[in-house]
């Protein structure tokens, strides 16, 4: 009977390359020990050694969740983490078997996150977050009215106009 091994490939970061995707709408730089390895242009693909890829991938990450989803704590492995590599290294995700979340996805872990910062920022500062429910129903109900009333006020002016 012959017995077959299944090799592991190999991964070689300086050699192999994956593609890589600046899903931001700035333009990226890669630095490598402090020297610029690649610039990437917003939305661009382009294909870099997988290290370099590998390193900017993190930043990017970071960049996205800091810039334009206020999450300041970037060094834990979430899903909408894990969704952001999938979408810059797509050929990695690939491999992996990872899937990029859908957008209602996404959106509810920005906001189950954001939810936890502030308690956080809330216990470490000692000022609970103010509960903002009524206040909020109270303005809703102001423009609710001023609408009737602005409405009202439109309906009247067209009666009354010499035109109609």
């Amino acid at each position: 009977m012959e017995q077959t091994t299944t090799v592991a490939k190999q991964e070689n970061p300086e050699v192999d390359t994956t593609k890589f995707l600046n899903i931001d709408d700035k333009d990226f730089d890669i630095y490598i020990n402090g020297k610029l390895a690649r610039h990437v242009k917003a939305g661009e693909e382009q294909v870099l050694p997988l290290f370099v890829a590998l390193a900017g991938a993190k930043h990017l990450v970071d960049r996205v969740l800091q810039e334009k989803h206020k999450i300041y704590d970037t060094l834990r492995d979430t899903p909408m983490r894990r969704d952001l590599f999938a979408r810059i290294l797509p050929e990695r995700a690939e491999e992996k078997g990872i899937k990029p979340l859908s957008e209602a996805d996404f959106r509810a872990e920005i906001l189950k996150r954001m939810d936890e910062q502030s308690k956080q920022i809330a216990t470490l500062t000692g000022v609970t977050p103010k509960d903002n429910t009524e206040e909020l129903k109270e303005l809703k109900n102001q423009i609710a009215g001023l609408k009737m009333a602005l409405g009202r006020k439109n309906k009247k002016d067209k009666v009354a106009s010499p035109e109609a």
